[in-house]
């Protein structure tokens, strides 16, 4: 800071800029370090400096933490009987699921940063199993999501179980 005065930082500068000194008397410096940007955005702030019924500005930007974005499980095997299951994101962008099958419903397809979403898988009535695969993606980052679901056993019976016929 060059000043020919007492100075000082305006007060209502963000939180994640830290200073070693806030003022000072005449030519000084201070350090300002910022708080880690836990976002995929950058963050900017102006800082205003003041002594002696003058103002100096500061432009201060801080670039965005790389995309990243992850789910836990991305593979899981539903029951013939079908059920619930809580997906949980990891992240720092916004995020979508793209394509998933009409047998499994969301409570959610879209969401931004740490989050989650339920999957909920009807019956399965068929003796096949099914399987699907299909996208989360957000900030450039795409993770496959494997869901399969197994078949009903197959079942064959018959009614009555046995039967007697007249000689006639």
């Amino acid at each position: 800071v060059s000043a020919n005065v007492a100075w000082m930082v305006a007060s209502g500068y963000p939180n994640w800029i830290q200073f070693t000194s806030t003022s000072g008397n005449s030519n000084g410096s201070t350090t300002i370090e910022c708080a880690p940007n836990p976002s995929s955005f950058s963050r900017s702030a102006i800082l205003t400096f003041e002594g002696g019924g003058q103002t100096a500005t500061l432009s201060v930007t801080q670039s965005g933490a790389a995309p990243s974005l992850a789910v836990t499980p991305n593979n899981h095997a539903f029951a013939a009987s079908g059920g619930d299951h809580t997906f949980t994101v990891t992240g720092n962008v916004p995020w979508t699921l793209s394509n998933p099958p009409a047998w499994l419903n969301f409570s959610t397809l879209s969401g931004a940063n740490n989050g989650g979403f339920t999957a909920t898988c009807s019956a399965n009535n068929g003796t096949t199993s099914r399987s699907a695969q299909f996208t989360l993606q957000g900030g450039g980052q795409t993770v496959i999501l494997n869901i399969t679901q197994q078949g009903q056993a197959p079942q064959v019976s018959v009614s009555p179980t046995s039967m007697t016929f007249s000689a006639a």
